[in-house]
């Protein structure tokens, strides 16, 4: 009976051996980028970090809007002032 070997299993996100390997994919991106452009790596993903904070930040608010309207649909729906 042979043994599957670990390295080719491919984990879902969610899993924490997937990070390594998105992080290594973003790393290699950024020489890339680097290596065409001629700006510093340093440069580049200070600006990768700046965006995806904002990014998050947007997204945060969005998914706290959608929140708070669903909940008040659903409250308003069990009140039955409105009816689907």
């Amino acid at each position: 009976m042979r043994r599957a070997h670990w390295s080719r299993v491919t984990a879902p996100p969610h899993h924490p051996a997937f990070w390594p390997a998105w992080a290594e994919t973003a790393r290699h991106g950024l020489h890339v980028l680097s290596r065409h452009t001629g700006v510093p790596i340093a440069l580049l993903a200070a600006v990768a970090l700046v965006l995806s904070y904002r990014l998050v930040r947007r997204t945060w608010r969005l998914a706290l809007e959608v929140c708070l309207c669903a909940t008040v649909l659903a409250m308003l729906t069990e009140w039955r002032w409105i009816a689907w």
